[in-house]
């Protein structure tokens, strides 16, 4: 079953969190030659899709599952960004 995919959207990189209860990925808008891709987490499921942070790279899961790790598009540095408080 694949649970990233969204018509309006190419999605890429799926990866479970640690603990196997939430996917991580890049998400880009179909069609819009202008769109960034952002990071973006669903449910294990694949309800709830939400995006994390515009303008992101490649990123990898803290190995505690608290955050992600990621590239910002805008300055080109790595950043946090913690689940918990929802900022990097």
């Amino acid at each position: 079953m694949q649970l990233t995919a969204a018509a309006d959207y190419e999605d890429t990189f799926p990866r479970w969190s640690p603990d196997g209860r939430q996917i991580a990925f890049n998400r880009l808008a179909a069609n819009q030659p202008q769109a960034v891709t952002g990071l973006w987490l669903m449910a294990d499921d694949g309800a709830n899709p939400r995006m994390l942070v515009e303008k992101s790279g490649n990123y990898a899961w803290l190995p505690d599952g608290r955050g992600l790790v990621f590239f910002s598009l805008v300055d080109r540095q790595l950043y946090v960004f913690d689940l918990q408080s929802k900022q990097a």
